[in-house]
């Protein structure tokens, strides 16, 4: 995508707000103001963008032990699997995460990495939105990892300081040891030094032998499992999906078919690496459930190229030229 494309999307991200779209979801349990791209050109723009500055900003990244969110190979249950075994646990949350990550932290943050300040100043020009980096735009969570390196190297030292284990997940950190530890006013030093503050609703600690929680899952048998209640209310729908199909189930959970069905490959998804003889075991008991959560999966990729596809032909017939934001996939703007 050329750079003069780039330069209009930022325009247009600037003069239209309306570009995106901002909704408030229900993420792990914590409602979020997410914010997706209604605009064709700005949603390509930002994937371009991604496959430009992915691998150089990863080379910069620390990859040791601290962060197990939005990396490839890493998610919610290896950042629960570190803490197995200890015997008392710590969590504390990074309050406001993503609101709280500023343009001037993102332009910050790439400087450091080394690169351009025009540059730096150009790439925050479009992927920040009302002043901050948002929750839904596909680089957000690159650089929020970004921004937050220097917790992590907080958070690593302090942890070898203590003899103790640390893990982040976006805005979750977890400490644990085989004593017992207060690590807060420290950890609060080190979050406030980037500019971040603690949310002191959401401290927690205890021990894992009585069932405590880190990223979703639970400590006290050992390996990392989802709470019983979540495998029975993911059995119960999977038998109201075999019975009545997704499309009541979804109205009986108060939500539409696609986000009921995303919900629930979610948590299978879960189930299957953390428990796969009980994934396997629903997937036997529910074979008709399944089918019908593939077909919904697969609708979903077809209505999405078919989307992708009448934008481009729209386009493409238009008797003027194409905006210049736009990079053309279907074969015939080849």
């Amino acid at each position: 995508m050329r750079l003069s494309a780039l330069q209009e999307i930022a325009q247009r991200l600037r003069a239209h707000p309306a570009a995106v779209h901002s909704r408030h979801l229900l993420i792990r349990g914590k409602k979020r103001l997410v914010h997706t791209p209604r605009d064709e050109g700005l949603r390509q723009a930002l994937v371009a963008l991604v496959g430009c500055i992915e691998l150089p900003i990863a080379t910069t990244m620390r990859r040791d032990e601290i962060a197990h969110g939005y990396i490839p190979g890493r998610s919610a249950y290896t950042n629960a699997r570190c803490h197995v075994g200890a015997t008392w646990v710590q969590r504390l949350d990074i309050k406001n995460f993503f609101p709280s990550i500023s343009a001037a932290h993102v332009e910050a943050a790439l400087t450091e990495a080394g690169m351009g300040e025009d540059a730096a100043r150009f790439i925050v020009a479009f992927t920040t939105f009302g002043g901050s980096l948002p929750l839904g735009f596909i680089p957000s969570p690159l650089l929020s990892n970004l921004v937050a390196t220097n917790i992590d190297i907080g958070l690593l030292r302090l942890a070898r300081e203590r003899g103790l284990c640390v893990t982040r997940y976006a805005d979750d950190i977890t400490l644990s040891g085989e004593e017992l530890f207060d690590c807060h006013d420290d950890v609060a030093t080190i979050v406030g030094e980037s500019g971040f503050a603690l949310n002191l609703a959401k401290m927690s600690a205890g021990t894992p032998r009585n069932g405590f929680r880190v990223t979703g899952y639970v400590l006290s048998t050992g390996d990392p499992r989802l709470p019983r209640h979540v495998k029975r209310e993911t059995r119960q729908d999977l038998y109201s999906v075999e019975r009545i199909g997704i499309t009541e189930q979804a109205k009986h959970r108060g939500r539409t078919p696609q986000s009921f069905g995303r919900r629930l490959l979610a948590r299978l998804g879960s189930i299957r690496q953390s428990e796969p003889l009980v994934y396997e075991r629903m997937r036997s008991d529910f074979p008709l459930a399944f089918e019908r959560l593939d077909a919904l999966r697969e609708s979903a990729r077809v209505t999405r190229e078919q989307k992708s596809a009448r934008l481009e032909r729209e386009l493409l017939s238009m008797p003027t030229a194409a905006p210049a934001y736009y990079t053309p996939l279907h074969p015939a703007g080849r």
